[in-house]
C-alpha cells in the first residue's frame, strides 16, 4: 500500500512522548506521538498509509525493535503495538462504525443503545491484549506489575492504548470521525 510522508512541527508545549495532531494531504486529522530526543519546534517525519494509518519511520521502528530485544515485557509491548497496527485496529473499527453514533456524539445525550458498540469495541481491546499476552508468554499480572513501573515510551504506548478504551474517548472519536466522513461526502 503506498504510503506518504508527513513533516510534522513539534508545537509549543509538547515533548518527547507526548501526542500531537496534523493533517495528511486529504485533511484528515490524525495523529502521531513525538519521539525521544525532539523538542519544540523540531520538526520529523511520519509515514501515512491510504487508510490513514501513522507509522513510525524506519529508524524508530528499528529502534523499538532493539528495545523488544532486551526481554523488557514493556518494550516487547511497544514493539507489538508498533508491528500489528494496533493503532491503525482501532481507528478503522471507528471509521467503520462512525455513523451508527453519527454527530449526536457531541451534541446529544447519550444513547443507551450505543452500549453494545461499545462493548464490541472493548472486546476489541481484550482480544488486543490477550494477542500479546500470548506472543509475550506473560500473565496479565505480570503485565500489569511492568505496567506500573513503565516509563518514558513505554509508559506513553500504555497510556495511548489504555485511553482509547474509555468510554468517553470512545464517543468523541466517533463523533470526530463521523463529522469528518460528513465533510468529506462518505455518509
Amino acid at each position: 500500500m503506498p504510503t506518504t510522508i508527513v513533516d510534522v512541527a513539534v508545537p509549543a508545549g509538547v515533548g518527547p512522548g507526548d501526542i500531537v495532531s496534523f493533517q495528511d494531504a486529504s485533511g484528515s486529522t490524525l495523529e502521531v506521538t513525538v519521539p525521544e530526543g525532539l523538542a519544540e519546534g523540531d520538526v520529523f517525519q511520519v509515514e501515512v498509509n491510504e487508510a490513514g494509518a501513522v507509522h513510525p519511520l524506519a529508524a524508530l521502528n528499528a529502534y523499538v525493535q532493539a528495545r523488544a530485544a532486551s526481554g523488557d515485557v514493556m518494550d516487547k509491548f511497544v514493539a507489538w503495538f508498533e508491528r500489528e497496527e494496533v493503532g491503525a485496529k482501532i481507528d478503522r473499527f471507528v471509521e467503520l462504525n462512525a455513523a451508527t453514533i453519527g454527530s449526536a456524539a457531541a451534541d446529544q445525550e447519550q444513547s443507551l443503545d450505543w452500549w453494545p458498540l461499545y462493548q464490541a469495541y472493548q472486546n476489541q481491546f481484550d482480544e488486543l491484549l490477550q494477542e500479546f499476552l500470548d506472543e509475550a508468554q506473560c500473565t496479565a499480572e505480570e503485565f500489569l506489575a511492568a505496567a506500573h513501573g513503565a516509563e518514558g515510551m513505554n509508559n506513553m504506548y500504555l497510556k495511548l492504548f489504555l485511553a482509547h478504551s474509555d468510554y468517553q474517548v470512545f464517543i468523541d472519536q466517533m463523533g470526530e470521525k463521523f463529522r469528518e466522513q460528513k465533510a468529506l461526502g462518505r455518509v
